[in-house]
């Protein structure tokens, strides 16, 4: 739109060389969508010149510069890649190249409409295939499940218009294509306790294509108090420790909760951690990551909710290898490394072995028979 201002302003200012385009306007009737349809015009300059070439539009191509003497033809091509839902009006917009300086300075510009239209009667159309919304506390914002089928002929970008009593608020869907199902989340603004009835709207600019009217229910504040707990906490050590909280829901009511860790050593607090806020209907699991050093750790973990807070789950856990029963050995090299240098060892003798087979039997005949002899 900016550039669009900016170019009716350069034709307004007065042009030493003037120039011109032939047609007009151009309307391409009976494009099929996902084929190329070719087109020209022609630039008129007496003077002539190097030419700047654009477009506002992705679906025409055409060439970045042209260079012009009289009157010159300029091929450009369409190519629409999905069925919209109207006509598209497109603008070329041609600027003169300043030559005396060699800087991209406008001193005439001129801009070409070229109306798009496809060759199917369009057909704008849509279902809700689902709607729901999910209680939430007062002071909550409310949540709205939509879910939505492109049943028509024409790419749609939908508008939802939610009505409560004297409020409307407009929230976009977002691209919908032809035969497309998509389900998404809504947010509104939040409600005094009690049943609500939201009307929505969607429309496709100033098509009205669907209408709904919902409830949505707003329970009292204490209607999730001790029903959010901490079920299951499980911890990865590593150079970043991971915390996960599985946390389950009881209540009636869809909750915002985040996990927060209080990381201790010896009784010192060394570190908080907290996961993102994550909305809750069930259950979820939230994760809390922590640098830590080696060493033995305490956890306390709470689940903040609502403005409201679970008991503290506590768990012990240790960072770094352990000294087990091989000492020093195990520390350094690891339970893994041990394992296999006792197999290479075992390797390594049975080696030895066959190499000195003959040698050792003999040695053990020796030592038998002088055993026999000395018990005679």
């Amino acid at each position: 739109m900016i550039k669009k201002i900016i170019f009716l302003l350069f034709l307004l200012v007065p042009a030493a060389n003037a120039m011109g385009v032939s047609p007009s306007q151009i309307t391409l009737d009976n494009i099929i969508v996902g084929e190329e349809t070719v087109n020209y015009f022609f630039l008129i300059s007496p003077n002539g010149g190097t030419y700047l070439l654009t477009s506002d539009c992705k679906e025409i191509h055409l060439p970045q510069t042209v260079h012009v003497k009289d009157r010159t033809k300029i091929d450009f091509s369409v190519k629409i890649l999905e069925e919209p839902s109207h006509d598209l009006t497109c603008s070329i917009f041609i600027e003169r190249k300043k030559e005396e300086t060699k800087q991209l300075t406008v001193s005439n510009a001129i801009q070409l409409t070229v109306t798009l239209k496809t060759t199917e009667e369009k057909n704008p159309s849509l279902t809700i295939y689902n709607i729901e919304s999910i209680p939430v506390e007062e002071g909550q914002e409310p949540v709205v499940l939509v879910g939505l089928e492109n049943d028509g002929n024409v790419v749609l970008n939908p508008e939802l218009e939610f009505f409560l009593l004297d409020n409307k608020t407009e929230q976009p869907f977002g691209k919908l294509r032809v035969n497309e199902r998509i389900q998404k989340i809504f947010k509104l603004a939040p409600l005094h306790e009690g049943l609500h009835l939201v009307s929505l709207t969607i429309k496709e600019r100033e098509l009205k294509l669907e209408e709904k009217i919902l409830e949505i229910m707003v329970l009292p504040p204490s209607a999730s108090k001790g029903k959010v707990e901490i079920e299951n906490v499980s911890v990865s050590p590593g150079k970043i420790t991971q915390v996960e909280i599985r946390v389950r829901n009881d209540s009636p009511v869809l909750v915002n909760a985040k996990a927060l860790v209080e990381f201790y050593k010896e009784d010192e607090l060394v570190g908080v951690g907290e996961s993102n806020e994550t909305q809750i209907f069930d259950a979820e699991n939230l994760q809390v990551y922590q640098k830590l050093g080696n060493g033995d750790y305490r956890g306390e973990i709470r689940v903040i909710y609502n403005q409201k807070r679970t008991d503290v789950h506590e768990i012990n856990f240790h960072v770094g290898r352990k000294v087990n029963i091989t000492g020093f050995m195990a520390s350094q090299l690891g339970e893994g490394n041990l394992v296999f240098l006792g197999i290479l060892l075992i390797i390594v003798l049975l080696a030895i072995l066959k190499r000195n087979y003959k040698k050792i039997l003999s040695f053990s005949r020796k030592i038998r028979g002088k055993v026999f002899k000395d018990g005679k």
